[in-house]
């Protein structure tokens, strides 16, 4: 004889569990750590600069190759066009 598989739903079991708590707690980040997070939070933030100079030299009709070599040539215009486009 096979074993037999009991299946539940989400509604069900949903009943029987405790009452979901939330709490915060914060920690400090070493000196490894802060640097890391500052590293993100920099790299994020030159990101988002990177899309709106993007958008607006679109904006502006500016080519993928054009936005590329006045970027200082670091990304194709290809790269550009496949991170940045909305097409």
């Amino acid at each position: 004889m096979a074993p037999a598989y009991l299946r539940r739903n989400q509604s069900h079991t949903l009943e029987e569990l405790p009452p979901r708590i939330e709490t915060e707690e914060w920690v400090r980040f070493g000196r490894e750590d802060l640097d890391a997070y500052r590293e993100a939070v920099a790299r994020r933030v030159a990101q988002q600069a990177l899309a709106l100079a993007v958008r607006e030299a679109r904006a502006e009709g500016w080519s993928w190759d054009r936005i590329s070599v006045a970027l200082g040539g670091s990304l194709n215009g290809e790269t550009l066009r496949r991170n940045f486009s909305d097409e």
